[in-house]
């Protein structure tokens, strides 16, 4: 984590699963007017319709060197597939029903969207590990992190120089880089790896969980916000001392959400970041599978191949319809494309299945059926906003503040603001932007996180002598060792922090003496996790929910290959873990840095 300073501008990307984007303010503006941000408009379609943020697509050649990201990227494998002549374009966020393998030129190309979420999925995250494209090839997932990245960073500097001339060194940003509150270290780090190898430097970058940055956008500063179902804007004051609030982030692909509580001018969590992958794209899906349906599978892939343009426009479309559908709407329309038209007499009786009417071009398509698209991923959401009220350490909490793109969503709001009416329900009007802002003005006091909650129990292997007293010698018995005459245990879980304790930023561990045997050069603890409420007594992997989590490398200079032991501490509190190690010989400090991926 970057050490605030007074740089000459911060700038935050996001970089998310459906829409990615940047924003930047100068030092000045952030004293001056704390509030005016640059976040960029994005142009896509033959309308040319201005979005805040671009899509999450990007595009490789077939050397696997970086060619083009967002709507720019969309547009021009559009083009690769319709020159090809016989292969889909995207389907947004479906499986891809049917692949032709052996495809023209556009087969060499790496082309991916939401390629974020195979990270989440992914448990065995590295700097080797692949990610699939479009045609299922393999490509490595930290050059296609690292490229997106720097892409949004170009773009970012390139503004930034438009709107305020050449005053940047190469020093005076602070970076600031999103990620989910629902992530774990390993996924932390390499978007950190990704973010540096995409010209970031280590000491100017910071990352931010996502949803503490939007409540920090929303919690200092009046918002124009809808607070009822009836969708009526009014302005929302800052949030008092001692205000306890539920944040929701509903992104594309995950929904993040977090409990906090402003004291002294701070935020303070009250329960641990949860969520899932219940994000708005499970809408885009469903929707989709309607036209696969009253089209028919095979007859959907022809149609993509030949007009994958057309198709690409009608999804993206689909992202603002979203927003529309409220209780009070008998229907909504969305634009047909002309490929579409001329073959739905082919799905005639399936469209009176779905109650669709075509008139003039446009399908009309009634709420109930919308709603039904909805229905699975707003009630997961729902649930889980009770399960999170119903903790104890909410019981406080009155208000429930929305951001996020699928935030946006009337339905989505509509449900909440039922399902807990005595909770105030507050949505901002730009709560699509709340993370990115959030995260400008994070770079700028990252003090505002007063304390976290652990999502994990944290410890390393260690060697402990044997307590009779405090083991009980059958459960140990596999785990003594004999050392120097003395009975000893081997692979003790020893414990830095506990799953569920508040840890305040840089909060120092209690410092663990750990044994490295035949060491040379570098020697390596390993760390352990645990989700578990009860604490484990061994390193076992897989009882106890512990795992292995990396290794702290410790750098011994060299010298004779011998037992040596090791002073570890951890520090907590932090968006990001940090560690330091003391030689017991010499006392010495000495370098040490944890390996996660």
């Amino acid at each position: 984590m970057s050490e605030s300073r007074d740089y000459l501008a911060v700038v935050a990307i996001d970089l998310g699963t459906s829409y990615s984007g940047y924003a930047f303010q100068t030092r000045a503006d952030c004293i001056d007017h704390p509030t005016r941000i640059h976040a960029p408009h994005w142009y896509f379609g033959e309308t040319q319709l201005v979005m805040n943020k671009t899509i999450s697509s990007i595009l490789f050649n077939p050397q696997g060197e970086f060619d083009s990201f967002g709507y720019e990227a969309e547009r021009k494998f559009a083009d690769l597939l319709t020159d090809d002549g016989e292969t889909e374009q995207e389907s947004d966020v479906t499986n891809i029903y049917t692949r032709d393998k052996e495809q023209g030129d556009a087969n060499k190309w790496y082309f991916l969207r939401h390629f974020k979420m195979q990270l989440y999925k992914e448990e065995n995250i590295s700097q080797r590990m692949n990610v699939l494209d479009y045609f299922e090839k393999r490509i490595k997932a930290i050059n296609v992190f690292s490229a997106a990245i720097q892409f949004l960073r170009e773009r970012a500097l390139a503004e930034f120089k438009n709107a305020f001339g050449d005053i940047l060194g190469q020093t005076d940003v602070q970076w600031v880089l999103t990620v989910p509150a629902i992530w774990g270290d390993k996924a932390k780090q390499f978007m950190r790896m990704a973010a540096e190898k995409a010209g970031i430097p280590h000491a100017q970058l910071m990352l931010a969980l996502e949803p503490e940055v939007a409540a920090f956008f929303c919690k200092d500063h009046e918002q124009k916000c809808v607070t009822n179902s009836n969708s009526t804007s009014l302005t929302v004051k800052p949030f008092d001392e001692g205000c306890s609030f539920l944040v929701v982030d509903c992104g594309g692909g995950t929904v993040d959400m977090t409990t906090f509580r402003i004291e002294n001018g701070a935020m303070k969590e009250l329960q641990q970041a949860s969520g899932g992958d219940v994000g708005g794209e499970k809408v885009n899906q469903a929707f989709f599978d309607i036209w696969i349906d009253v089209l028919g599978e095979e007859n959907m892939a022809e149609i993509q191949s030949k007009y994958p343009s057309e198709i690409l426009d009608f999804l993206n479309s689909f992202q603002l319809l979203k927003q529309q559908v409220n209780a009070k709407k008998s229907s909504v329309s969305i634009s047909l494309p002309q490929c579409i038209l001329e073959n739905i007499s082919q799905g005639s009786i399936l469209l009176d299945k779905y109650k669709i009417n075509i008139k003039r071009g446009k399908a009309i398509i009634p709420s109930s059926v919308m709603w039904k698209l909805f229905e699975d991923p707003v009630r997961k959401i729902v649930q889980h906003v009770e399960s999170q009220l119903h903790d104890l350490r909410a019981k406080e909490v009155t208000n429930i503040l929305m951001v996020g793109g699928f935030s946006q969503c009337s339905l989505l709001h509509d449900r909440l603001v039922e399902g807990f009416k005595t909770h105030r329900v507050i949505r901002p009007l730009e709560c699509n932007l709340a993370v990115l802002k959030g995260a400008v003005m994070y770079g700028s006091k990252p003090n505002t996180i007063c304390e976290r909650i652990t999502r994990f129990s944290y410890g390393i292997s260690s060697s402990l002598p044997f307590d009779q007293a405090k083991y009980e010698a059958e459960e140990c018995k596999k785990h003594q060792n004999i050392v120097d005459g003395q009975v000893r245990l081997e692979d003790v879980f020893s414990t830095f922090v506990k799953y569920g304790e508040p840890v305040t930023p840089g909060m120092k561990s209690e410092t663990k003496t750990c044994r490295v045997l035949n060491s040379c050069g570098h020697d390596i603890v390993e760390v352990y996790v645990s989700d578990s409420a009860k604490v484990p007594m061994f390193v076992n992997k897989g009882m106890d929910g512990c795992t292995k989590l990396g290794v702290v490398e410790i750098n011994s200079r060299g010298g004779e290959v011998r037992d040596r032991y090791y002073d570890v501490t951890m520090y907590f509190g932090y968006t990001e873990l940090r560690v330091t190690a003391t030689d017991k010989e010499t006392s010495q400090e000495v370098e040490a840095t944890l390996k996660l991926i």
